[in-house]
């Protein structure tokens, strides 16, 4: 179902992820924002009461800010941003959920390269960060990659090879609860 001009604008809308708590996060640079791409949300269940909000800062930047997800369990969002303090183009950074809103986001620098990480997704029951990069040796475009969680931060990263990936981009990798 289309959801409308109080989501879709003329400019793009796109990342969208659905938390538990039915908030619907995406990326717009139709909406008014501090950047280029900024992430915004809204709560979906009265989609007869849609309102917009973007989610401000340290979440958005000056910079382009997208692709963010909760994941709920850990109390930690996911995002990419080509923003000041990275290692490369675009980054996966993470957020941690307080009471108050989202704390700084810290850029994971074990995995980021000099190019572009994007999509990210965690998958909780196995501790799994998945996300797609055209830094590493590849199969083509952007490849699809997992590290896991340790109690010193992520690991190398490694390539999930064929079928997950092919000679094309290969982004938005998600898994449900059984994985």
């Amino acid at each position: 179902k289309n959801l409308g001009n109080e989501i879709n604008t003329e400019g793009r809308e796109t990342f969208p992820f659905i938390a538990d708590s039915e908030v619907l996060y995406f990326a717009s640079d139709g909406h008014p924002g501090l950047g280029g791409l900024d992430v915004f949300a809204t709560k979906i269940d009265n989609l007869d009461d849609i309102f917009v909000v973007n989610v401000g800062a340290p979440i958005n930047s000056m910079e382009d800010d997208f692709s963010l997800i909760i994941n709920d369990s850990s109390k930690k969002g996911y995002f990419a941003s080509n923003r000041e303090g990275g290692k490369g183009g675009l980054d996966i950074w993470y957020t941690t959920i307080e009471e108050d809103g989202f704390g700084d986001p810290v850029n994971i620098t074990s995995i980021n390269t000099l190019q572009d990480e994007i999509t990210p997704f965690y998958h909780s029951a196995s501790s799994t960060l998945y996300f797609s990069s055209n830094g590493y040796m590849g199969m083509g475009g952007h490849d699809v990659y997992q590290t896991y969680k340790s109690e010193d931060g992520f690991m190398e990263p490694s390539n999930m090879l064929a079928p997950i990936n092919g000679s094309f981009n290969d982004i938005y990798y998600v898994l449900n609860d059984e994985g």
